[in-house]
């Protein structure tokens, strides 16, 4: 779900806004679901999840065109409709990997400004989905802290709305895991290999030689649980 801040802050550099966006929903996989939420006082989903795939043209340039920056900052409003969108879409893929993509200038201001963090917390499952943050411009860091602590995800602050489609395009990478492990083929180590989890899916390495058999994995994620 692509969080969009369209407050009157955004005015200045919408337009890079608008082909960040655009840049960013070309690179997603065919297979996957987007969904998009615009936010300034008001909040609104634009766009339903939709199968990449089927994501046409004339269909982009509209929600391009729905970017309209004006009036205050409902960023927790903005998240809690994300996660909301989120819930709903669960039973289309499965098992669900989903994230949370936020890009703002500004921090919460609308209707309560005083403990937005406490009001998230109360957001169902808001630990279950991946929230990936892009703060652009000199924005107090605080507050997105504490945001970031709630939810499993990442941040990045653009000081130059330039750089916003790059950063975006690094932020959804495959996140990637490494694990310290040891690996086996019918009981016979193998060396050089590395092992990663991609969006939840195990990534074998290749075996160095022809053979076949059964791959035994073991080891220990870096929150110490063990996996095999």
């Amino acid at each position: 779900v692509v969080v969009v801040d369209q407050s009157g802050s955004v005015e200045s550099w919408v337009k890079v806004l608008r082909a960040s966006i655009s840049n960013t929903l070309y690179e997603l996989r065919p297979q996957d679901y987007v969904a998009v939420v615009l936010f300034n006082k008001l909040v609104e989903t634009i766009l339903q999840p939709t199968l990449v795939k089927t994501l046409t043209q004339p269909k982009l340039e509209a929600l391009l065109a729905s970017i309209k920056p004006r009036s205050t900052t409902n960023l927790i409003g903005a998240l809690e409709e994300a996660h909301a969108v989120c819930a709903a879409a669960r039973h289309l893929v499965s098992p669900p990997f989903q994230r949370i993509l936020l890009i703002t200038d500004g921090q919460h201001n609308y209707p309560d400004p005083r403990d937005p963090i406490a009001q998230l917390k109360r957001v169902k499952d808001i630990g279950t989905v991946t929230l990936l943050q892009v703060i652009v411009g000199d924005v107090n860091p605080t507050f997105f802290s504490h945001l970031q602590s709630l939810a499993p995800g990442r941040g990045h602050e653009v000081d130059k709305v330039e750089e916003l489609s790059d950063t975006l395009s690094r932020l959804l990478e495959p996140e990637r895991h490494r694990l310290a492990f040891g690996i086996t083929l019918q009981g016979v180590p193998l060396r050089h290999a590395v092992l990663t989890v991609e969006d939840q899916n195990l990534i074998l390495p290749r075996v160095p030689f022809a053979a076949s058999g059964t791959i035994t994995v073991g080891g220990t994620w870096a929150d110490r649980k063990s996996t095999r």
